[in-house]
């Protein structure tokens, strides 16, 4: 059997039933000569002969030019490349669109609707393993109601995939849909370089004068195997494993495909630890930060979405923004506050509503449900991307724009003050 292709009227009508809420189908068959050229297509995989030189995995053990600091680099800077073997251009560009905003209006839709809609808007392929799926059972009709933005693609799959026990691979310049089991066992090999998190040598060595010297893993090495995937390591008695090579500063590591992901995620989120925490000046010289208005005042409305960081803390600083656009003569008429409550005009409200004189939307951070595992805190994430995306909806037909927290800071006419600490040196 051919592989089921949709035809562009078949996505004109998914774009019309996600618009509406009505769900369309219409297939293309992929009978020959009738295939329309250009079609962005989800492929449906059948079972078919297999090339054993195309089905086997990438051999990392065969030489490569592996250069993770380019020339003039010290050991503290980031690797230019995230991982070996390194993905493809198509597959870069799949990776990046992993970590990009999406919005969605799904209400009753079909599974393959939504993967085809998710092709549509981020310009890549998606192939659905119907095998797996097939044996699995898992039914690609059943509806999904699902309306969210501001959070990422990767979100998006996530809440898509993971309650039907789906997951997503990209291999082979595609973003694969397959199944938890059909995944579960198999294990490709990745060279992470991080020289820059290791402080020179990640495997520690002990011993005394009465015993032999031992080999112990290095802090990375535990962190990485004690939060992703704990009982999956052949120190448990599973299939993967973690190796450090002294010589290139990396970590090779054999794991499933999904847990790839998971460590990539870690290792990012590692780098931005550190980033931050080289920011962090001595507490004996720490200045202070403080705000003055400059001016001049704006008598306009604000919309407020999510998480509102000044400082980069991590924590909201709503009490102080409302202060500051009090101070500007401003007003807040929609506030999409972290607990994922809407007030319209200081009122709780299921549906914002603008103003004649909403001039932005300023947008926060909103969590990310592909970082979170807690039901509750997902379920929040999820109530704060509704109700902005309905915002963003309302916004598109009055033409009003979003902007970052920072931006909106200088609009309303405050400007960052830093003062010298108690103990810090005069200036000459």
């Amino acid at each position: 059997m051919k592989p089921v292709l949709f035809h562009k009227r078949a996505l004109a009508g998914l774009l019309a039933a996600v618009a509406f809420g009505v769900p369309a189908v219409s297939w293309w068959s992929g009978r020959e000569g009738l295939t329309p050229a250009g079609v962005g297509a989800v492929v449906a995989a059948e079972p078919g002969p297999v090339d054993p030189a195309v089905a086997a995995p990438k051999d990392v053990s065969a030489p490569q030019s592996v250069n993770p600091r380019p020339a003039g680099a010290t050991h503290d800077e980031a690797p230019q490349i995230e991982f070996f073997p390194r993905p493809s251009k198509t597959e870069s560009r799949i990776f990046e669109a992993l970590d990009k905003p999406t919005t969605v209006d799904f209400a009753d839709t079909s599974l393959v609707f939504c993967l085809a809609y998710l092709q549509d808007y981020h310009k890549f392929s998606v192939l659905i393993d119907r095998r797996a799926l097939d044996d699995a059972g898992v039914k690609l009709d059943q509806p999904i109601t699902l309306r969210a933005a501001g959070i990422t693609l990767r979100s998006i799959l996530k809440l898509l995939l993971e309650p039907v026990q789906l997951l997503y691979v990209v291999e082979n310049d595609l973003l694969k849909i397959t199944t938890v089991s059909s995944y579960s066992k198999r294990l490709i090999t990745r060279i992470y370089p991080v020289r820059d998190l290791s402080s020179n040598q990640v495997v520690a060595r002990e011993g005394t004068k009465d015993a032999p010297v031992t080999e112990r893993p290095g802090d990375l090495e535990t962190a990485i195997t004690k939060t992703i995937d704990p009982d999956s390591w052949d120190d448990k008695a599973g299939p993967a494993s973690i190796t450090f090579v002294t010589a290139s500063g990396s970590l090779v590591i054999r794991q499933t495909p999904p847990a790839h992901e998971k460590i990539l995620r870690l290792l990012r989120d590692l780098r931005e630890a550190r980033r931050i925490g080289q920011r962090v000046p001595d507490k004996k010289v720490a200045p202070t930060t403080s705000w003055r208005f400059r001016g001049p005042r704006r008598a306009e409305a604000y919309s407020l979405v999510g998480i509102l960081d000044l400082d980069g803390d991590g924590k909201g600083d709503r009490d102080l923004i409302l202060d500051m656009i009090a101070a500007s003569t401003g007003k807040v008429d929609n506030e999409i506050d972290e607990q994922g409550v809407l007030r319209v005009d200081g009122q709780v409200e299921d549906r914002p509503s603008f103003s004649d004189r909403t001039k932005f939307i300023v947008l926060g951070k909103i969590p990310q449900p592909a970082d979170l595992s807690d039901a509750d805190q997902i379920a929040t994430s999820l109530k704060i991307a509704e109700h902005y995306m309905l915002l963003e909806a309302q916004a598109r037909e009055r033409g009003v724009r979003t902007i970052g927290l920072e931006e909106f800071v200088r609009f309303i006419g405050f400007e960052r003050v830093t003062a010298p600490g108690p103990d810090t040196p005069p200036r000459d």
